[in-house]
């Protein structure tokens, strides 16, 4: 490996506010479900997996320039090389 790339980490701050937003999609999920509101439910739902998904997407990923000149890319836990003349 010739050079390695990381995203940067996360600050405190950030963690503690996609934890808290976590919080409020569960919680409104527990809340809607006495409603009978499940088109609320499925909503919430799907917003929430579209945020863990971003916050995975660019926090998780990493690109090396290995000896031979490949380029190595680490998304989640996948990994690609691809070949760069």
């Amino acid at each position: 490996v010739v050079h390695s790339f990381h995203s940067a980490p996360s600050s405190w701050g950030f963690k503690f506010r996609f934890i808290l937003f976590e919080a409020v999609f569960v919680f409104l999920v527990i809340g809607a479900v006495p409603v009978g509101a499940h088109g609320t439910i499925v909503a919430i739902s799907v917003a929430n997996l579209l945020a863990v998904a971003w916050w995975w997407y660019n926090n998780v990923r990493s690109v090396e320039v290995t000896t031979d000149g490949n380029l190595r890319f680490w998304i989640g836990n996948i990994e690609v090389d691809v070949p760069f003349d």
